[in-house]
């Protein structure tokens, strides 16, 4: 039987936790002894929930890159899986981060096998208002993708006019960065 004090003090610990393993997000690539302690637990600590809440799952979100691809989709798939019949708008947006992180990882990684399902799972979220933006972002990977595989030149040319879209609505610092990953991932 769990006692009263010995479930506030594991929440109070796990509380702690997500609030260094923020400032360790926020940090980015300076590391030390203490950091690589605190990503060390943090990354068991999120590896080992059996069921996200949204505080969670914007941590894992932010925290992705604390971890290798075949984790990722490990984890990922978990998430897609416990979420998929969310209607929480804020919860498929997470999911569609998520979703993003992980094509831009298989990018960077030259790794695209088992990415069909987090492709379709994205090609299969409707797009409304509040989505748009991830959906246009994820078709951009998803096209990126289509592109490196296959050298199909179209699919270059649809991640061009996702740049241009951006650009068009005022977006430019977001529109550059795709154009950069572009360029440097071709």
């Amino acid at each position: 039987m769990v006692q009263n004090s010995d479930l506030s003090k594991t929440i109070k610990e796990e509380q702690i936790l997500m609030i260094d393993g923020f400032i360790e997000l926020l940090n980015g690539n300076q590391r030390s002894n203490h950091s690589e302690e605190i990503r060390k637990k943090l990354k068991e600590k999120i590896f080992s929930i059996p069921n996200f809440n949204y505080d969670k799952l914007m941590l894992y979100c932010n925290a992705m890159r604390f971890y290798n691809l075949s984790d990722n989709k490990l984890i990922s798939k978990n998430i897609i899986h416990q979420f998929s019949d969310s209607e929480n708008l804020d919860i498929i947006k997470r999911i569609l981060a998520i979703i993003i992180n992980i094509l831009i990882f298989s990018i960077e990684n030259e790794d695209f096998k088992d990415i069909n399902f987090f492709i379709n799972t994205a090609n299969n979220i409707p797009t409304n208002p509040d989505l748009f933006f991830y959906k246009n972002v994820s078709l951009f990977f998803i096209n990126f993708i289509q592109y490196k595989i296959y050298k199909d030149k179209s699919s270059l040319k649809r991640c061009d006019s996702i740049i241009y879209f951006f650009h068009s609505t005022q977006m430019t610092e977001y529109a550059d960065e795709l154009s950069k990953f572009k360029n440097i991932h071709k």
